[in-house]
């Protein structure tokens, strides 16, 4: 049923009129980043790229900067204000396969070399730009890519900037002027970015050798986190300086996240907050089942799914399924134990149609929470039409697991749904990293899973407002659906 109250109370009335102060800040604040400069969405030879240079800027110095798997010119943002801001041209481009790149990544990473050659022709067809004053900086598969580069075209490119570091064969002199950056929470890239620099003939601050090198290990950060450390963008801009002999330092401060976590609570806010004027409610109550058979098959569905996938991906090439690398297994994966919790854990009733629609309501709301400023700060947020089918048919494939879920948690309220939302969570991540120990080629999960907490978190504050097994799994699958399709590589 629907109840609806045109009042709301003065401490509502406060916290809705914060909310959106806060969502109207957060948006001034991610606008601002581009006062000062000049920003062009381009083409170059069926490659969408993004020019950004300071206003009225010549003989300006230029870089590329490429993301890392999974990523997109967005999450790099950080980098570019940064160069821009201290008088850099700046081009960033998705690789194929990524974000807005519908061009298929081939399996051999061959098509990376290419993206970037695009966008270097791309950069120097600027009048704005020295030609003779272009460097590098990619993290991730990006730092390979961009090190690969520097060595095969060491006339092009005088400075590379690696974070988070890959692999190539470097030389004491190939690229030139090498800068490697590592955070100090993750490990396995500091000991090859050591390695790299030991390759590399060791630390050499020599500039006009063009022979540099240098590593750098970012303070408190890891593998994601560091793409928004100031002192990881202001250190990349200084190697590049002293390279072009250009003597002002970087203090730019990135201030993209805090932005979006301003934005994000002010929709956590609004929406609990508004309740008065709109509020669906499940009319009946849920079916009771044993305790024990809820129990069983709330812990054996994620083993379940571990073990059919290890089956499965022996037999198949699960990892190329629906044309997405990994999210296709992913998908199969959330299918399995969704089916199994569902049908064995769960005594599920009849929708109604409006329920549906609901549902839909309920992901526009989490999607304009998560999704909308996303594609200003980190992630490309709006999909292209080569991820929304693929979007769509993962959202049928979490539907099951997000059902059995919606209906383990309906009914529960404060600390017993805090407490069911704490073990949900701890038995995924563990049924994932099960996934990953155990089924080859699925390690890449473990760069999202880090940020599936925060995800069940805000769609269980949000959803607590449509307390309906049928909204909820509507909206949270379309949600898991958008997700996947929009971080996978399309191979």
């Amino acid at each position: 049923m629907f109840r609806r109250s045109p009042l709301l109370s003065p401490v509502q009335l406060v916290l809705v009129s914060l909310a959106i102060v806060l969502i109207a800040a957060s948006w001034w604040g991610v606008f601002n980043l581009e006062e000062g400069l000049t920003i062009l969405t381009e083409e170059y030879e069926g490659l969408s790229l993004q020019y950004i240079q300071p206003e009225g800027g010549y003989d300006l110095p230029g870089v590329i900067i490429s993301h890392g798997y999974g990523g997109s010119q967005q999450i790099m943002l950080g980098y570019a204000y940064a160069f821009a801001n201290s008088g850099y041209a700046v081009m960033m481009f998705d690789f194929s396969g990524h974000a807005s790149n519908p061009a298929p990544m081939d399996t051999d990473r061959d098509s990376l070399q290419i993206d970037i050659e695009k966008a270097y022709q791309a950069l120097i067809t600027h009048s704005e730009v020295d030609e003779e004053m272009v460097a590098l900086l990619g993290h991730s598969m990006g730092s390979g890519a961009v090190m690969s580069a520097g060595i095969n075209n060491p006339e092009k490119y005088s400075a590379v900037v690696a974070v988070s570091p890959t692999s190539a064969e470097v030389t004491d002199t190939l690229p030139r002027n090498l800068m490697l950056q590592a955070g100090s929470l993750e490990g396995d890239f500091i000991e090859n970015a050591q390695r790299l620099l030991e390759e590399a003939g060791g630390l050499n601050l020599d500039y006009e050798s063009e022979a540099a090198r240098t590593f750098v290990e970012i303070k408190n950060v890891e593998h994601i986190s560091i793409l928004f450390s100031n002192q990881s963008h202001n250190l990349a801009v200084n190697w590049v300086n002293n390279t072009f002999e250009i003597d002002e330092k970087s203090n730019y401060r990135d201030l993209r996240i805090i932005w979006y976590g301003l934005h994000l609570l002010g929709w956590l806010i609004f929406i609990p907050s508004a309740k008065p004027f709109i509020k669906f409610q499940y009319s009946s109550t849920p079916e009771k089942i044993s305790s024990l058979r809820k129990w069983l098959t709330f812990f054996s569905a994620p083993i379940t799914a571990v073990i059919s996938l290890f089956i499965l991906t022996s037999v198949l090439n699960t990892s190329e399924f629906l044309g997405l690398q990994v999210g296709g297994s992913l998908g199969i994966w959330f299918l399995v134990m969704g089916l199994v919790w569902l049908l064995i854990g769960t005594k599920i009733k009849s929708p109604r149609r409006r329920y549906i629609s609901w549902g839909l309501l309920f992901f526009l709301i989490l999607w304009l929470s998560l999704g909308s400023m996303a594609q200003f700060t980190w992630m490309q947020s709006v999909l292209i039409p080569a991820r929304i089918w693929r979007a769509l048919l993962i959202a049928l494939a979490c539907w099951p697991w997000k059902l059995a879920a919606a209906y383990n948690l309906q009914g529960s309220g404060g600390w017993k749904k805090i407490g069911l939302w704490i073990l949900q969570t701890s038995v995924l991540m563990v049924a994932l990293i099960a996934t990953v120990s155990f089924v080859p080629g699925m390690g890449i999960i473990m760069l999202i899973a880090p940020v599936l907490p925060l995800i069940l978190l805000v769609e269980g504050i949000i959803g607590n407002q449509f307390d309906d097994p049928w909204v909820f799994s509507v909206g949270s699958a379309l949600l898991f659906g958008w997700m996947i399709a929009s971080f996978f590589p399309i191979i």
